[in-house]
């Protein structure tokens, strides 16, 4: 629902030529995109730079100065996530941001926006206009507890690659990432013979 609620107001913003509440939307597209499949802290997105995107190496660089543990990470670019990038790479370079500057800042790509850096503060203002549109509550931080959860449902399920991606340098932060929900215990209990 998240998505084509986003979906909807770039069309909106394409055909009325006017900002809607969620503008740009294509760029809190790529934002929301960039959290779901990556999993990273909002202050690693914050800190990104261009060089920090590979679309070549199909890798990013979440930065150690947003990282709880002070270790730089890197994450794999997948096939869903690349398009975006490679959408916000292409804005910024037609903006002129420049090596070393943040790579996402809604105010270079905004009639609306006028601060010179983008903080967490214009990022939690869209999830929770995109909450309210959508009926349930979002945030950054939930998509990283949602990404180490829906990783570990999987059937070839490997929890040091949910702790490489999340960046965790220990294992029991990682388990604290993964709820269990009820459907999954039920599953191990009718498993037993």
């Amino acid at each position: 629902m998240a998505r084509e609620a986003i979906d909807l107001h770039k069309k909106m913003e394409r055909y009325r030529c006017s900002p809607s509440i969620l503008h740009p939307a294509w760029f809190w597209e790529v934002v929301f995109e960039t959290f779901y499949h990556t999993g990273i802290r909002l202050t690693q997105l914050l800190l990104m730079k261009p060089e920090d995107i590979d679309l070549k190496g199909r890798v990013l660089t979440a930065t150690w100065q947003g990282a709880k543990n002070n270790r730089e990470h890197f994450v794999p670019i997948s096939n869903a996530l690349y398009p975006h990038l490679e959408n916000l790479m292409n804005s910024a370079k037609m903006v002129g941001v420049k090596r070393g500057e943040q790579i996402f800042n809604v105010n270079r790509f905004s009639v609306r926006h006028r601060m010179e850096m983008m903080d967490s503060w214009q990022v939690e203002s869209f999830y929770q206009k995109l909450s309210q549109i959508c009926g349930y509550q979002m945030s950054p931080h939930r998509f990283r507890h949602t990404l180490g959860t829906e990783l570990m449902k999987e059937p070839d399920r490997n929890l040091h690659i949910v702790k490489a991606l999340l960046g965790h340098s220990n294992i029991s932060t990682t388990l604290e990432y993964v709820e269990v929900d009820i459907g999954s215990l039920r599953s191990a209990l009718e498993g037993r013979v």
